[in-house]
């Protein structure tokens, strides 16, 4: 066969191509060098406005990042008033920033100056924040330097302050080493092609890995680092604590939060259509939902129609969720959603008492412990339906029962002498929590006090024990799980 015009032709289409490519980067590096030129002095912000309900805070650790910067609003009026809650309030913003972004900048503003406006006031507000800050590490509060304050006292109503906190933003932004990063034009043109070429908000890795080869880039490395560059600018969401949730890139934050935020609310406050939902024949599925934190495929396809599987195993791998089959319908545990109830007691005198301290206990913790648990005690040959409330859980694993409370930023775990092994496995939970979300600045002290004298409490040892102790229990399904682990 003579293949000479075949060729010709398919060299002539591959010439037309790389022409057009060519082209396309020339437009691409003209339009960013226009844009530079212009904006030379001119910063572009995302800004995102943290919920301030309780129910949202287990989303932190998706959102904040060591590129932002944070402002905390608070009422000064609060902090004359009610000095304690506000000051609680404060201390756990400012943990959480701290944990998740250690040294990035914080803002801290004081709003109602229309009421708090002499200077005694300012100061006696200004001693609580130095109080709370004084007692903190890693910590970097912006300074009010002209007024000599540890904050910015601005008046909502007539914008009194907020000119001058504008201009502190800027030069704090302006001074962050990360706002003058130089990104490789390759990478540029990569996240292009991710906005111009998706038809969802999320792409899998290998679609971006195909993109940036296009683009130049090679190597598995470097896709990786632009990721985490994008993800630390909040332009994109990419987690890498699993390779379930690193194989998946979020390209719309905002669309990936809302969807979130579809389940994990404050229904008092963001209420639903109930005459859809009526229409839909949804309202026992709600009812189970806000009052048993437990939701149903039905709903949750009501809120997330097509995307659902997604968001379910985005909420499974970021423990917000797990599987709940117990009973004849298959649900959904959503912990965060559990309200306080006083069924949940410990199952009959504990003798030994493992209490985890914490220092610093961020919330959706517990909720994701109490994920886990759940997802472990469902895999048991007999599950037992456990008891459960906003903080507290009584959990059986076979015949192993163990109960677990938080108080303050301790989590307390009861057992029986003879079921240690229930320790050692939040022990390990609790491992997988600091290795796959919460990350390395999130630490413990474990403390065990036992009713029994002959009791051995050295830790490690129960550990160690524990672990073997779990590799002989072949009728608990716990091998792929612990495996993970």
């Amino acid at each position: 066969l003579d293949l000479a015009p075949v060729m010709k032709e398919v060299t002539s289409k591959r010439n037309i191509l790389n022409t057009e490519e060519q082209v396309k980067r020339k437009r691409h590096i003209a339009s960013l060098m226009a844009n530079s030129r212009r904006a030379r002095n001119t910063l572009h912000f995302s800004i995102w406005d943290y919920g301030g309900q309780e129910v949202f805070y287990t989303l932190h650790h998706i959102f904040l990042t060591q590129y932002g910067v944070y402002l905390l609003a608070f009422s000064m009026e609060d902090m004359i008033i009610n000095n304690l809650s506000a000051s609680e309030y404060i201390a756990f913003w400012l943990k959480s920033v701290t944990l998740h972004a250690p040294n990035a900048p914080v803002i801290i503003v004081g709003t109602c100056l229309d009421t708090v406006n002499t200077q005694k006031e300012f100061e006696l507000v200004n001693a609580g924040l130095e109080n709370i800050v004084s007692r903190m590490k890693g910590v970097q509060i912006i300074a009010n330097s002209e007024q000599g304050l540890s904050y910015f006292p601005v008046n909502n109503k007539d914008i009194t302050g907020v000119v001058e906190l504008r201009k502190t933003i800027d030069e704090v932004t302006l001074s962050q080493e990360h706002v003058h990063l130089r990104i490789p034009l390759r990478w540029t043109r990569c996240l292009d092609c991710m906005m111009e070429n998706f038809t969802n908000a999320w792409l899998k890795l290998s679609q971006i890995t195909q993109m940036a080869k296009e683009n130049g880039i090679n190597t598995a490395m470097e896709v990786n680092e632009m990721l985490k560059t994008f993800h630390q600018l909040g332009v994109i969401v990419y987690l890498t604590a699993t390779e379930s949730l690193q194989n998946i890139v979020a390209i719309n934050p905002e669309w990936l939060l809302k969807g979130i935020s579809k389940v994990i609310r404050e229904y008092s406050v963001h209420g639903l259509d109930v005459q859809d939902i009526t229409a839909k024949g949804l309202d026992d599925d709600v009812a189970c939902l806000v009052k048993s934190a437990l939701a149903s495929r039905d709903i949750l396809e009501y809120f997330w129609g097509e995307r659902t599987q997604f968001f379910i195993d985005f909420m499974k791998e970021t423990m917000l969720l797990s599987e709940w089959t117990y009973g004849r319908e298959k649900r959904y545990l959503v912990p965060s959603l559990l309200k306080e109830n006083d069924l949940v007691t410990a199952g009959g005198d504990s003798d030994l008492v493992c209490k985890f301290d914490f220092g610093f206990l961020p919330i959706g913790v517990f909720e994701r412990l109490v994920c886990l648990c759940v997802e472990l005690s469902s895999r048991a040959t007999s599950p037992k339906q456990p008891m459960l409330s906003k903080s507290s859980a009584l959990i059986w694993l076979e015949e192993d029962e163990f109960y677990m409370h938080q108080e303050g930023d301790s989590i307390f775990v009861k057992v029986h002498e003879d079921k240690k092994i229930c320790v050692s496995i939040i022990f390990s939970l609790l491992k997988k929590l600091k290795r796959e979300v919460m990350g390395q600045d999130f630490t413990w002290e474990a403390h065990i006090t036992s009713k029994s004298k002959n009791s051995n409490n050295n830790l490690d040892e129960e550990l160690f024990r524990a672990s073997i102790a779990i590799g002989k229990r072949s009728q608990l399904k716990l091998d792929n799980f612990m495996s993970e682990i």
